[in-house]
């Protein structure tokens, strides 16, 4: 692994993620409070991953991140914040910056490992629009063209679609599927309608992007998961 920086004020987060970091990927890793500490190592190309820790995501923090994308070309970051909102997600995918990406503290801590991996590696990261959160729910399912109920587990929903696991199905790309999802009380179901974006044979996995209607009614559900 490449040496990395953390920065950020002391904090429990900034403890969490260096110990993660620390624990997990074997790594050298120098520890500041400011930005500034860093900067004569980046320029010198001996710092090439930086984790930035902050309490949230803001308009500041963007304008930072866009600075030091374009202020050092070698460097990749990592920005871990708490409660990543939807329109911050958003604006920061917009803006393209390719050698940055970003981590919810409260819900992708988990993925910061090989995350971090593939960075260091010089791989991108694509960042979603729209935060897929886990769950394990086994859910029934039928196609635009065969009504006959199936069962289908999904694994992680998002406003605009979802990743599930298929048993006994004949699936085809482009395929207009329903499915009924349950709310995490059980009491209620929401229809998701949507097309089978893509399909992996090997993992008996496939993933599909929601039609308008579903995307405006996942903002009902997008809380599923992130207890699971």
């Amino acid at each position: 692994m490449a040496n990395i920086a953390v920065v950020g004020k002391p904090s429990r987060l900034r403890f969490q993620v260096t110990s993660q970091i620390n624990t997990q990927l074997g790594s050298h890793t120098t520890i500041h409070t400011h930005m500034s500490e860093i900067y004569s190592l980046l320029s010198s190309g001996s710092m090439a991953l930086v984790v930035i820790v902050d309490e949230s995501l803001n308009d500041l923090n963007l304008e930072k991140l866009d600075e030091f994308h374009s202020r050092f070309e070698k460097a990749r970051v990592v920005f871990v914040g708490k409660g990543i909102t939807p329109d911050m997600r958003e604006q920061f995918c917009a803006m393209k910056l390719d050698r940055c990406t970003i981590v919810d503290a409260g819900l992708e801590l988990q993925d910061l490992q090989p995350i971090m991996r593939k960075m260091s590696l010089g791989q991108k990261v694509f960042v979603r629009k729209h935060f897929r959160h886990r769950m394990s729910q086994d859910c029934r399912m039928n196609t635009a063209t065969s009504k006959q109920n199936t069962t289908v587990r999904v694994l992680d929903i998002s406003q605009g679609g979802l990743r599930a696991v298929y048993r006994q199905l004949e699936l085809k790309q482009g395929e207009v599927v329903h499915i009924l999802v349950a709310t995490d009380d059980g009491k209620r179901q929401h229809r998701i309608i949507g097309k089978v974006a893509w399909m992996n044979a090997a993992r008996r996995e496939f993933g599909v992007a929601f039609d308008k209607v579903s995307v405006e009614n996942s903002l009902k559900f997008t809380n599923f998961g992130s207890g699971a």
